[in-house]
């Protein structure tokens, strides 16, 4: 296998593909649930399809072009979790892709291959929620292709306008997908000065690039009346929620330590052993710091599940693929490479049979129980942290993230605040609500209204009368 993709040969992305294809078959043997993220996701796409807007009629803080995406998979293939993975797989395919097509077209490494692609596949398997469509995978897609001309710019002798530009348009569209990603703007203008030179027309220019998707984003909402919440909700929500807590901080470090010490292997032999041109000087320099740039994303996320990291992918495959390839003995290229093969996968297999058999699962998995059931069929609304609730039921209210309505409902002096809260039950009036924190009891005691319009069934389960 090894030889196989040794050879510059476009055809072996067919081997590529179907070595994705090999890879997920264990994922799929297991049947996985859905997990809690993704009904979030598949709830948001339909409240959206039932033409509510984002962060007014819907309060999350998923990005707004995400949310799109969302929309468009409700409107082609309904409430569908498959349709996300099935979609997923094709992402991933043209990433897989591009990042080998830029080591090509750089010159990153000394000889030519599809090993880079290869490492990126593999890497890809580590974890069971990096296969689905989530924010961090749409908008790494265009943080890669903002990263590629990048790239560019040390392999030229002049910095063309249209790539300038186009670095930090992909960028801008990377962030608007997911907030995280925004520590790819200091990381460009860092980069773009001490490491490609750019003037400062070209850094204007870039950044300017960058800002051209979120002007249009806050423009849209602006005339549909809804900045204050998308800025509220988008930009802030890091700052101002608890974060969910969907893994334990052992879990990442279980299944990413073995590709941080081989890309830190990578990154030694590199410097220390190999030999590189100025080109690949410049481009060694960038993911440094680009991998360093990352770790900032870590205190960005407000839901900590694997999924969130995945744009170290990238940083991971460049040195570990320096560190496969730099070997000149070739029986130790082959002990390297199907090492690598057979544990990075297994790594990913056996943590997520692990988990599904572990009780904390249900922190991350929508498990539905007896007790689940009462909701199907029906909108409804879940103020807690239980959203197996939804699991066959639709939201009812814009009330998606609790976390955010908590925070919105701590200023329940504020008028607007009632009015607002109680036409949005008047309207939509959900079937049950789900208290679970006592939010919804303190709500009716000062909305007398909406305690006229609900039975407590059992405590913490209110129905509609």
């Amino acid at each position: 296998m090894l030889s196989f993709f040794k050879i510059n040969d476009p055809w072996r992305m067919i081997g590529i593909l179907f070595l994705l294809m090999l890879l997920r078959v264990p994922y799929l043997m297991m049947n996985l649930p859905v997990i809690q993220p993704e009904i979030i996701w598949l709830l948001m796409g339909e409240r959206i399809s039932d033409g509510h807007l984002m962060y007014t009629g819907i309060l999350d803080d998923t990005g707004p072009f995400s949310s799109l995406v969302y929309w468009a998979s409700h409107v082609l293939f309904g409430k569908s979790a498959s349709a996300y993975r099935f979609m997923a797989f094709f992402v991933i395919l043209f990433q897989v892709y591009y990042i080998n097509h830029l080591f090509i077209r750089f010159k990153t490494f000394d000889e030519n291959s599809y090993i880079p692609a290869f490492v990126m596949a593999v890497l890809f398997h580590i974890s069971f929620d990096f296969l689905t469509l989530s924010p961090g995978l749409l908008g790494g897609t265009f943080i890669l292709l903002a990263f590629g001309q990048l790239l560019g710019q040390t392999s030229l002798n002049q910095n063309p306008t249209e790539s300038v530009l186009l670095m930090g348009l992909y960028a801008g569209i990377g962030f608007c997908f997911h907030f995280p990603l925004v520590v790819f703007l200091p990381f460009l203008i860092l980069s773009g000065i001490m490491i490609n030179g750019f003037s400062f027309q070209q850094l204007a220019l870039s950044v300017t690039g960058y800002l051209l998707p979120v002007s249009i984003c806050a423009l849209f909402f602006f005339w549909m009346d809804g900045l204050y919440e998308f800025v509220q909700h988008f930009f802030l929500t890091s700052r101002t929620v608890d974060k969910i807590f969907h893994v334990q901080y052992a879990d990442l470090l279980f299944l990413f330590l073995l590709p941080c010490l081989l890309s830190l292997a990578g990154y030694l032999r590199n410097n220390f052993i190999g030999r590189m041109n100025l080109t690949q000087q410049k481009q060694n320099q960038l993911f440094v710091v680009y991998g360093i740039f990352l770790v900032g994303t870590v205190f960005l996320i407000n839901r900590l599940s694997p999924y969130q990291f995945i744009c170290f992918l990238p940083v991971f495959t460049y040195f570990v693929t320096h560190l496969i390839v730099s070997h000149p003995r070739p029986m130790l290229q082959s002990i390297l490479f199907y090492s690598f093969f057979l544990i990075i996968p297994f790594m990913g297999y056996s943590w997520a049979f692990y988990k599904k058999n572990d009780p904390s699962f249900i922190q991350y998995a929508i498990l539905p129980e007896e007790k689940h059931l009462l909701t199907s069929g029906l909108p409804i609304l879940v103020l807690g942290n239980d959203p197996s609730y939804y699991h066959n039921a639709s939201l009812a209210t814009p009330y998606l993230h609790f976390g955010l309505a908590r925070n919105y409902w701590r200023n329940r002096d504020d008028l607007e605040v009632l009015t607002n809260t109680y036409l949005s039950f008047i309207e939509e009036r959900p079937v049950y609500v789900i208290d679970e924190e006592g939010v919804f009891k303190n709500l009716m005691e000062q909305l007398p209204k909406l305690k006229n319009m609900y039975l407590e069934e059992k405590p913490g389960v209110y129905r509609l009368k």
